[in-house]
């Protein structure tokens, strides 16, 4: 987190310049969104927004001033105020999709590509032509809606080949056998401890964020 922060205050002061840079330990206000997507939160505009107008007018019935940056500890305490407990995962892309489906009077189990793409512009926060080309094109390296997007897409086909998510649900099973293995093992005795704590061991190595 601090790295991506000193990152972003290079980065509001041309990065790509020579000359000396004075860094003052804050980043403005408009670097936010970059910040929290870099921590893997991706936040709505609307969420966007709410973020900056809430450092904006924080200190503005003592001073009478708008607050344009923030320091490490405030995006420390934002980011874990905002940020949803829980990521988003397939089933929420599930849901939206069957959201989707039924705004599209649709029975098929996919939406088809010019629904989705209607519905994108016209329903929810806005997305125009630009900006949903210039997100196709970070997603999959193609800004052409035709050769980037199926004729059907599913939830799932768009999760994982659009997106990106990976299926974590049979990693997860093993955890929780190789816990209980470690459980069992603490509550024996000679063999059966040692082959709970190798359970135990096992567990945490696929939890990587966990060990560092």
């Amino acid at each position: 987190m601090k790295d991506f922060f000193y990152y972003s205050m290079i980065r509001s002061k041309d990065e790509n310049t020579t000359k000396a840079r004075r860094l003052n330990g804050r980043v403005p206000l408009e670097e936010l969104p970059n910040l929290m997507r870099a921590m893997g939160y991706y936040p709505t505009q609307q969420e966007v927004d709410n973020m900056k107008d809430e450092v904006k007018f924080s200190n503005f019935a003592e001073t009478g001033q708008h607050v344009i940056d923030v320091d490490l500890n405030t995006f420390i305490k934002l980011f874990v105020n905002h940020r949803p407990v829980y990521g988003i995962g397939k089933n929420n892309i599930q849901d939206a999709f069957a959201a989707l489906m039924n705004a599209a009077d649709g029975r098929s189990p996919a939406l088809n590509r010019d629904d989705l793409l209607r519905l994108l512009r016209e329903e929810g926060e806005y997305m125009g032509q630009q900006e949903m080309e210039e997100s196709l094109n970070l997603l999959v390296g193609d800004s052409n809606f035709k050769t980037a997007l199926p004729q059907e897409i599913q939830a799932d086909d768009f999760a994982e080949n659009i997106l990106g998510f990976e299926e974590v649900e049979e990693v997860e099973g093993e955890e929780g056998a190789d816990e209980m293995g470690a459980s069992a093992g603490f509550n024996g005795t000679n063999g059966a401890g040692q082959g709970g704590m190798s359970g135990g061991f096992g567990a945490m190595g696929v939890i990587p964020e966990e060990a560092h």
